[in-house]
């Protein structure tokens, strides 16, 4: 019985000191038509687009010991088009996230809570 309690107590100390912070990360991509050395871009051309992601956080709260990420969101910067010597851009930002969700039991009914 002993050796069981050592094992898991063993199992969830290299779980916990194993696990890192949450990172968040960003990966910028442009786009556009390439002429000579100049990027053009039309309109409705999104620009610059921004992809955040962040690690996905396990039991314990901290960064999951695989590396996954999970998607928090994008930002692009949209080109509408140009006059008087201005160009027009739109913002768009488009968050995503997971709601926390606790689901346990209690005298053989499940109870979800939010």
């Amino acid at each position: 019985m002993k050796k069981i309690f050592l094992v898991i107590f063993l199992f969830c100390s290299a779980i916990g000191l194993g696990c890192q912070n949450i990172q968040s990360s960003s990966r910028v991509s442009t786009t556009g038509t390439k002429v000579g050395n100049e990027l053009v871009a039309l309109k409705g051309d999104a620009v610059i687009e921004i992809i955040n992601r962040e690690s996905l956080p396990n039991l314990f709260g901290k960064a999951d010991v695989f590396g996954r990420t999970r998607p928090t969101g994008t930002t692009s910067l949209i080109f509408l088009g140009g006059s008087s010597n201005k160009a027009n851009f739109l913002r768009r930002d488009c968050m995503s996230g997971t709601l926390g969700i606790c689901m346990r039991r209690r005298g053989g009914k499940l109870l979800i809570e939010e």
